[in-house]
């Protein structure tokens, strides 16, 4: 990997060295824009005793970054928790989608099995503008017979759980644009159309789906960020409605962020304290 580039960001204080020659490690659980850039700045200025581990499940791509990526999940070390202690992890900060619940409760209780901090990344969620036709719901259950009245049906919603396959199959008479950029199985049905996409897009873009699939309402997950965003741009203009599935519950972290430099300075001076290892 060659050798770092100089820190111009942050410095540590005079005399503070973290733990010495002790090698600990920082996890970043990844697979989004912004976990990714975390981890890229991160492993530029953390000392070299805290170098920067990062994680994605593997379904869509492998991240070009300078630090070690590990990918495909902790089952192949046995367990996160067992990766964690066996690793020397100092802290893990989580960086994953905001619907990657399960992953989130694997990472906090790793954190506590093994003493160290729990920290999260939060991306702000999308609200509602004037003139959008949002109908937020928290199940497939609520949603799927709602769709009955709809022609053409936008499902950016990464990968589609099986109950909605199965809709997708028995309702013909409706067509579906299934967009995602997570490697799986396509059924293929006369009335499934698969868009194999990973953002951002445009609004350009997007209007050219639209108006290409006759889009007439879009199912989508709050993810937040500007990457996917310019559905939400199309459908407020166009009028549509836009169903929106609400952000499944996060659990209690040491230190939550909404700010990239807030999370990046924190970190930076977490490092520089010596006797931090075990430590919430």
């Amino acid at each position: 990997m060659g050798h770092k580039p100089a820190r111009p960001i942050y410095r540590f204080s005079s005399g503070r060295q973290p733990f010495g020659s002790v090698i600990v490690s920082l996890l970043i659980l990844g697979g989004t824009r912004d976990g990714k850039r975390l981890a890229d700045r991160l492993h530029t200025f953390l000392p070299d005793t805290c170098p920067v581990i990062y994680s994605i499940a593997g379904l869509v791509r492998e991240p070009e970054l300078p630090c070690t990526v590990i990918s495909g999940g902790f089952a192949q070390y046995g367990g996160l928790s067992r990766y964690v202690k066996e690793q020397g992890i100092r802290a893990i900060l989580d960086a994953t989608h905001p619907y990657a619940a399960r992953i989130s409760a694997s990472a906090i209780l790793a954190a506590r099995a093994n003493r160290i901090p729990y920290w999260q990344w939060q991306r702000a969620a999308w609200k509602p503008q004037s003139h959008d036709s949002w109908v937020e719901f928290d199940s497939w259950d609520y949603l799927l017979p709602k769709l009955s009245r709809f022609r053409s049906v936008l499902l950016a919603i990464g990968r589609p759980p099986e109950v909605v396959l199965r809709y997708c199959m028995n309702n013909p008479a409706i067509h579906f644009t299934i967009r995602t950029a997570a490697a799986q199985p396509k059924i293929q049905a006369a009335n499934i159309f698969w868009v194999d996409a990973i953002g951002p897009f445009t609004v350009a873009e997007e209007h050219a789906l639209f108006t290409h699939q006759a889009i007439d309402t879009v199912v989508c997950k709050n993810s937040g960020g500007d990457a996917t965003a310019a559905k939400l741009e199309v459908a407020r203009e166009s009028g549509l409605p836009v169903f929106m599935l609400k952000r499944p519950g996060l659990p209690l972290a040491d230190k939550s962020f909404r700010k990239m430099d807030e999370c990046e300075r924190y970190i930076a001076s977490y490092a520089a304290i010596p006797g931090q290892k075990n430590a919430v």
